[in-house]
């Protein structure tokens, strides 16, 4: 793991200590949470296995994780494709966007995992919904590989279809 996630990082998001109880289902979920960290991190294909061996002396085991990183995802930036009732700025400001000449651009936390790429996509549907575009669809983005950049640094394109503009045309007010 070394180069991806410090050591003293990796063991607390496995949340295990000397003496806990072990068995397959706690190291599973361990090696899920470990995962699921690296993939926050940009390795979205990485894998994380574990081995138990039990020791000789009774009640004891050694649990060995095995990493295996994978290739790291970056994006380079977000593309917005339909939109015309926000801007580019608006819309991507709701998940932390900010234009590539912004030096706080080059330390924001981005979203890179298909988690928090959808987390994005629900954002930017909300704006549209509180503003009345009640049937907006965004789709999760297609990931487009940046040419002549190394692998696995992409381009985040969602696809916007507005739909109508609900407005209320009258209200009425019944019996007293």
């Amino acid at each position: 793991i070394d180069g991806v996630i410090r050591k003293s990082r990796a063991e607390k998001k496995l949340q295990l200590v000397r003496n806990d109880r072990i068995d397959d289902a706690i190291a599973a979920a361990a090696a899920g949470r470990l995962r699921a960290e690296l993939e926050e991190d940009g390795y979205v294909h990485a894998k994380v296995t574990y081995d138990i061996r039990f020791s000789e002396a009774p009640g004891y085991a050694f649990v060995t994780f095995l990493v295996d990183a994978g290739a790291e995802r970056s994006i380079r930036d977000y593309c917005i494709e339909g939109n015309t009732a926000f801007d580019h700025a608006t819309l991507a400001g709701t998940f932390g966007w900010k234009p590539l000449y912004n030096p706080i651009s080059w330390f924001t936390d981005l979203p890179i995992s298909d988690v928090k790429l959808d987390d994005a996509r629900a954002a930017m549907t909300e704006v549209y919904t509180k503003a009345g575009y009640l049937d907006a669809e965004i789709t999760s983005p297609e990931l487009r590989q940046v040419e002549g950049a190394e692998e696995g640094r992409y381009d985040a394109c969602f696809s916007v279809e507005e739909g109508p503009l609900y407005t209320i045309g009258s209200i009425q007010i019944n019996g007293a």
